[in-house]
């Protein structure tokens, strides 16, 4: 099969060019990654469904070890704009390996305020991100 061909659907996501980008790309998350990890932050502070979701997909990140893991088949239980923002995100993880802890005060104030909210724990026993 002839993946050139432009007769062909293209799949969503550019399996080289992601290579690429994990290989060589930003030295930086870019802007459209950041707005959707602050979006997902948000939702996660409510407690509904699709945002219990979100915030075990977020956690998972923070620290899995005390938060759980994140099943990934839950991403196509989300609405598509949810979808897209974890996605993204993910997308972000891969190519810069980066903990939340890595990025800006502001996102780790949110991850620690969600994570002491949905995880709380005896302060000297709390995680270090």
């Amino acid at each position: 099969m002839d993946t050139n061909d432009p007769t062909l659907p293209r799949p969503a996501i550019d399996r080289d060019l992601l290579i690429n980008q994990i290989r060589q790309g930003d030295r930086w998350p870019r802007k459209h990654e950041l707005d959707a990890l602050r979006r997902l932050l948000v939702l996660a502070r409510d407690d509904s469904s699709q945002r219990t979701r979100v915030r075990e997909f977020l956690l998972a990140w923070w620290n899995a070890q005390r938060c759980g893991g994140f099943d990934v088949m839950d991403v196509g239980s989300l609405d598509a704009e949810l979808a897209a923002d974890v996605v993204l995100v993910f997308g972000m993880i891969a190519r810069f390996r980066l903990y939340p802890s890595d990025l800006s005060a502001d996102i780790v104030a949110e991850f620690r305020e969600l994570h002491a909210y949905w995880h709380p724990v005896p302060p000297d026993t709390r995680c270090r991100n």
